[in-house]
Parts: structure tokens; C-alpha cells; sequence
């Protein structure tokens, strides 16, 4: 995942010079993760998690999250909520794996109302790689982002 990935695209209003992005080799830097949840307490728990270690961004909704993929060609991993407002989880990851480029960026899912086996197994369909229910243990919330942030892209 880190390293190469799709070339970056602009979005109207935007030049050339927004989306220049030098990417340093694998070992030389932090992994992006993109952490996606309407609520914003959720959002800052997740950051004191993973702030250490990774580069946190932050987006409130599945639209703000697919707005940022699709400027920047640098997110590792996506950490996503599945119930939001408007546009839901499983929505968002559909339309993220859509995206030119992004169809390698690993989602897992992170919720507190859908852990029952349908969800579970939604979330894999729609493509995410792992799926973890409030409270989750944060140190193997680390290890999990860290291993998928890692791993070659497939493909």
C-alpha cells in the first residue's frame, strides 16, 4: 500500500499544484489512515490510538471520505464507521472501490449496532478486509492498521 498508487486527480477548482504529491519510499514514513465517523468523539478516540504511529485524517461522512480519496493518492488504510447519516458505511466503501486507483486501499469496517453475521458479511462484500465492534481492543486496532497498511497492494 505504501509507496506507489494511483496518480493523483483533480477536482474542479483545483490546479496542478494541489495535488503534486511526493511520495517518500515505505520505511520513511507514516501510513495515512483515514478515519471516517459522523461523530466527531469517535473520530478523536481513533486518533489517540493511532496518532503515534500514523498519520490521521480525519472525514465526518462517506461523501467527505470519497471527496478525499479522490484527491489524494497517499490513504493506506480507511477505518470506517457503518452507521452514518445519509450515506452509510457499506455506500461509502462501494463508491471508495470504485474510484481509479482505490480499489486496492484496505477498509475495515468499525461499529457498534452492526456486528451480527449479515453485516459482517455485507461489509466483506462491499469490500472491506476486517470488521471490528465498539469497544474494540485499541492495541489490536494498531496491529491490524499496521499490517494492512504494509501490505503490498493486490492487483
Amino acid at each position: 500500500m505504501l509507496g506507489t498508487r494511483r496518480a493523483p486527480r483533480l477536482l474542479p477548482g483545483m490546479s496542478d499544484a494541489a495535488c503534486v504529491t511526493v511520495e517518500a519510499p515505505r520505511s520513511h514514513r507514516k501510513a495515512n489512515v483515514l478515519v471516517v465517523d459522523d461523530n466527531l468523539a469517535n473520530r478523536i478516540s481513533m486518533e489517540a490510538v493511532l496518532g503515534k504511529d500514523h498519520n490521521v485524517i480525519h472525514a465526518g461522512s462517506g461523501p467527505e471520505a470519497i471527496a478525499i480519496i479522490a484527491a489524494r493518492n497517499d490513504i493506506d488504510v480507511v477505518l470506517l464507521d457503518v452507521q452514518m447519516p445519509g450515506m452509510d458505511g457499506f455506500e461509502a466503501a462501494t463508491r471508495i472501490k470504485e474510484l481509479p486507483g482505490a480499489g486496492d486501499i484496505p477498509i475495515i469496517f468499525v461499529t457498534a449496532v452492526y456486528a451480527e453475521d449479515p453485516y459482517v458479511r455485507r461489509g466483506y462484500e462491499v469490500g472491506g478486509v476486517d470488521y471490528f465492534s465498539k469497544p474494540f481492543n485499541p492495541e489490536l486496532l494498531r496491529l491490524k492498521v499496521q499490517l494492512y497498511a504494509f501490505l503490498p497492494a493486490q492487483g
